[in-house]
């Protein structure tokens, strides 16, 4: 919803067909927002997306998928900050 991307002092996207990619990427519905969005992987090491997880039932996949995204968040939050 556009208020809500206004809104928001800093958009993450998971990955690159999110950010950027996709027909529907948020930089194609939202260009005047383009300093607000970054994608998840400039916080992890080696730059890499988080998988989307779509279509896998294993919950272990899922716990280490969360683990992996809080601990990011949490190593990172001076970052995230520093991007408001």
């Amino acid at each position: 919803e556009p208020s809500i991307v206004n809104q928001a002092a800093v958009i993450i996207a998971m990955d690159q067909h999110v950010h950027a990619d996709a027909g529907n990427a948020l930089l194609k519905q939202f260009p005047a927002t383009k300093n607000k969005l970054h994608i998840f992987s400039e916080l992890t090491q080696g730059g890499t997306d988080i998988a989307d997880p779509i279509g896998n039932d294993d919950t272990e996949t899922h716990r280490a998928l969360i683990h992996n995204i809080c601990s990011t968040i949490e190593n990172n939050l001076e970052t995230i900050l520093s991007w408001t």
